[in-house]
């Protein structure tokens, strides 16, 4: 997570799936976490092609979450 690559376990026989982890940032840029997503290729992507599509999932993420503490806030407390 310091280098700000994503860790990627590459798909296998048994396991078709990558496993991406990446370092998840506030809409400010705050480092507040990590999260991990599972993606399947499409019949023709490489590892390339799935890597850029989990950036773009998490950039969309990341958008969405203005604070840690706003992350963490229950929504049913006023």
């Amino acid at each position: 997570m310091q280098t700000g690559q994503p860790n990627v376990e590459e798909r296998t026989t048994e396991d078709p799936i990558y496993d991406i982890t990446q370092a998840l940032h506030d809409v400010s840029g705050t480092l507040i976490g990590a999260v991990g997503m599972d993606l399947a290729p499409q019949p023709i992507q490489g590892r390339d092609t799935v890597v850029a599509r989990g950036l773009e999932n998490l950039q969309d993420l990341e958008a969405r979450i203005p604070s840690k503490n706003r992350l963490y806030e229950n929504p049913s407390t006023p």
